[in-house]
């Protein structure tokens, strides 16, 4: 009866005093002090994400380390962004759940496929994959305050094993739609010859690689192709695209000044309302507009990195290998030196007239990351969000509340508020 119990305490000990001995001896960061056992930091970090990071800043520096579920996380204020961003051969962008154990083969891509997009179930594919995909992240990892690590290391297992993993029917329909359209091009290619029109996208350039057969087409590959490119592009655009919307309909007051911006580059639309790609170059306002949302919308502590190597910081403190590296953005969205007067306010035109749209990465804007791993879809990501253009040449939009909405909290990080839009059509 007793032995399981016996069992398991000699584990716990044992895992503890393993956990004890990793620490390295290094000049590491200041592990700011911490009132609650076991869970260190946690419950702050939680339920008060914003002051307590402000706090730990101003008591601690720069670089600071918290105990937050099982591990000693260091954050990175302003002063030493760049070195971990332009560090690739020490920080490693970090991943909570490995992409391999969900999608099995060597991934790169290009660009995206067009016709398949009419079908309902690649739509549901395109806006669930990602949230079905990060389930597993949203159980709170209370495993590694028995070891670090240890919540990945089975969340993984459970991938890998094929014990559970959502992608997998999201898989099957692309698949599906894949060889659909592999047979009909194919097939048109031999038909028309010289005078068939090549498609631009993300499956003719699959099928122009050299290293492509016609007679063997490993479609699991390229499912799992398009499938990571869906979750690093398609569900953080519709996140800050959602945060635009609603700061737009929290301020109706720049609603006219936005609007006759837009009826200006509307005129620049060919006989069918269609504007040219040059015209989203003079959404100066929008863009603007559209920066300013994503400054404060961005989460207080984002971009993890993981040390590939012992790494020492220009201040001399240190951080050994496989350490988990966290941006205190904050410390750079709020600082007035870096962003203007009252940087806590959102002024929708601080950026124009700064020669820095929101696609371009600098020292005070690190929404795309920084460095030669900045994001390279930025620019795609910010002409998307500008279909807001639309949205203001034909309606009024506010809040259901009459009230600023500001976002969602959950700890450090910032979701999109659930607060009703109204939309009222333009006379």
């Amino acid at each position: 009866m007793y032995q399981p119990i016996i069992l398991g305490s000699i584990l716990l000990v044992t895992l503890y005093i393993l956990k004890r001995m990793r620490s390295p001896k290094l000049n590491m960061p200041p592990l700011v002090r911490y009132k609650y056992p076991i869970i260190g930091h946690t419950y702050d970090f939680l339920t008060n994400g914003e002051e307590f990071f402000k706090q730990c800043r101003k008591e601690y520096g720069d670089i600071f380390s918290l105990y937050v579920w099982g591990e000693v996380r260091t954050f990175i204020g302003k002063e030493h962004f760049q070195e971990v961003l332009s560090r690739d051969d020490s920080f490693v962008f970090g991943k909570q759940v490995d992409i391999d154990s969900i999608f099995k083969h060597n991934i790169k891509f290009t660009n995206r496929p067009k016709e398949e997009s009419q079908y309902e179930e690649v739509i549901v594919t395109f806006s669930e994959l990602t949230i079905d995909t990060t389930k597993l992240l949203r159980i709170p990892p209370i495993l590694n305050f028995i070891y670090p690590g240890l919540q990945a290391f089975i969340n993984n297992s459970i991938l890998s094993l094929g014990i559970y993993n959502p992608a997998i029917n999201h898989q099957k329909v692309l698949i599906k739609h894949l060889k659909n359209q592999f047979c009909k091009r194919l097939q048109e290619k031999v038909k028309y010859g010289d005078s068939w029109k090549r498609p631009d996208d993300f499956i003719q350039n699959i099928m122009e690689e050299e290293s492509f057969d016609p007679n063997n087409i490993n479609y699991e590959e390229i499912a799992d192709k398009l499938c990571l490119l869906i979750v690093v592009s398609v569900h953080t655009t519709a996140n800050s695209c959602t945060h635009a919307i609603m700061n737009l309909a929290s301020r109706p007051e720049y609603m006219q000044e936005l609007y006759e911006e837009q009826l200006e580059v509307q005129k620049e639309a060919d006989e069918n309302g269609i504007l040219p790609f040059e015209a989203l170059n003079n959404m100066k306002k929008l863009d603007s507009f559209i920066k300013e949302s994503f400054r404060l919308s961005e989460h207080v502590a984002t971009l993890p990195h993981v040390t590939s190597k012992d790494y020492t910081f220009s201040n001399e403190l240190q951080v050994p290998k496989d350490h988990s590296i966290y941006l205190y953005v904050d410390d750079i969205y709020l600082d007035e030196s870096l962003q203007g007067p009252n940087p806590q306010s959102f002024e929708p035109f601080r950026h124009l007239n700064t020669n820095a749209s929101a696609s371009k990465v600098s020292k005070n804007y690190v929404v795309f990351g920084g460095g030669k791993h900045a994001c390279p879809g930025r620019q795609l990501a910010v002409n998307e969000i500008k279909f807001l253009h639309n949205i203001i040449l034909k309606y009024n939009l506010r809040t259901e509340s009459g009230k600023i909405e500001g976002p969602k909290m959950i700890g450090t990080i910032k979701l999109p508020s659930n607060a009703g839009i109204i939309f009222e059509k333009r006379k």
